[in-house]
């Protein structure tokens, strides 16, 4: 129900996200530790990597936390026992990266495009049953664009799926994401 609230306010121009300066690892890790258990209950290996002396982003703590929380509830969801999902933060020119990676199902080639729109799902021949509102991504997406960057999805059929979305790093902080970058 939050999420069709959430994408209500956002279709309707309502939604705001609140953008302090803070270190993306935060609410990262924190969406993490909530939905740890999730991935164990499945036997899941879940697991967290973040380049060093990232510069800090404009960007609304809750927000992210929840962009985290839709992507690896989805990668858990797609991904069968002894599975593996990568998180990772790092740094792409003047945007932080946040990836979320998986050895699961993976994606029909034409079934990309319509994901990360509301209500769209990759319906699946296969004897699985996913249920979901088919929101997550495109909350997720929305999010992102809110703040100022854009979310990329890749997959491979049989192989996984990698999500990430990219948070553009702010003018004052460019001398740090610089000599990141050039680490």
């Amino acid at each position: 129900i939050n999420d069709i609230l959430d994408m209500a306010k956002i279709e309707a121009g309502k939604m705001t996200v609140d953008l302090r300066l803070i270190d993306l690892i935060d609410p990262v890790d924190a969406a993490i530790r909530m939905i740890r258990r999730k991935a164990e209950e499945k036997g899941i290996r879940l697991t967290l990597h973040a380049a060093s002396d990232l510069p800090r982003v404009d960007a609304d703590h809750r927000a992210i936390r929840q962009m985290i929380l839709n992507l690896v509830s989805n990668a858990i969801k797609f991904t069968d026992e002894g599975g593996e999902i990568k998180v990772g933060i790092d740094l792409r020119r003047d945007m932080l990266r946040v990836a979320v990676r998986d050895n699961g199902v993976g994606i029909p080639e034409d079934a990309l495009d319509r994901l990360g729109k509301p209500f769209e799902q990759v319906s699946d021949t296969r004897d699985r049953n996913y249920e979901g509102t088919g929101l997550g991504l495109a909350l997720t997406k929305s999010f992102a664009e809110m703040h100022g960057g854009r979310l990329s999805i890749s997959s491979r059929e049989g192989v996984g799926t990698q999500v990430s979305f990219f948070i553009p790093v702010p003018a004052s902080q460019k001398v740090k994401a610089q000599s990141a970058d050039a680490a």
